[in-house]
């Protein structure tokens, strides 16, 4: 979020501000923003915790394997490969 890119000099994030109906409604695209920025982190970052939570051994050999040892063991059968399919 510190990013002076996203926040100064996008454009999208520019014509937000400056087409809001006024500036609080302008602060809060900007949260918004912000919120939608930093939601893919906790996807990304979330399952490889929970894995080294229930998996600590395993994890501490490979943590290569934390999303596919949480697919194989966590899920149920018919889930498996639909999964194993969006991985690939």
């Amino acid at each position: 979020i510190n990013g002076i890119w996203y926040w100064c000099t996008d454009q999208v994030m520019v014509q937000r501000v400056l087409a809001a109906k006024s500036a609080s409604s302008g602060q809060s695209g900007c949260v918004m923003a912000g919120w939608l920025k930093i939601t893919p982190m906790f996807l990304m970052v979330l399952p490889g915790l929970i894995a080294a939570a229930l998996y600590p051994a395993q994890i501490e050999q490979n943590s290569d394997l934390a999303f596919a040892l949480l697919v194989a063991r966590l899920l149920p059968g018919g889930w498996k490969g639909p999964m194993v399919a969006v991985m690939l």
